[in-house]
């Protein structure tokens, strides 16, 4: 009974593995799945690390180093980083799925 119980487990999570890599320039991605097929990036800049909601962002990022709303969590890294979330404006739920993307990686 134990060792089906952790063979269910471990098929369960194997397909999280398989939905996540690492791109150019050390960001890393993971893609959703069900209908929520949403992106989850991170990247590490200048002691920092962005946790960054569409490719598009990150691309934005790259380009500018800038976003223009974030959510920052002081000493919130694994070695005590500072952790900016993108936000938007008037909606929560975008800071909201990034965090506990974030919450689930670490």
């Amino acid at each position: 009974m134990r060792l089906t119980t952790i063979l269910v487990l471990l098929a369960l999570c194997l397909p999280a593995c398989k939905n996540s890599s690492t791109t150019e320039a050390g960001a890393s991605r993971s893609m959703g799945s069900g209908t929520m097929a949403a992106d989850y990036y991170e990247v590490p800049k200048d002691g920092r690390i962005y946790v960054l909601g569409s490719e598009a962002s990150m691309t934005h990022f790259r380009e500018t180093g800038h976003l223009p709303y974030t959510k920052t969590l002081i000493g919130a890294g694994p070695n005590g980083e500072t952790v900016v979330f993108e936000a938007e404006a008037k909606d929560t739920a975008l800071q909201e799925r990034l965090m506990a993307g974030w919450h689930d990686r670490h």
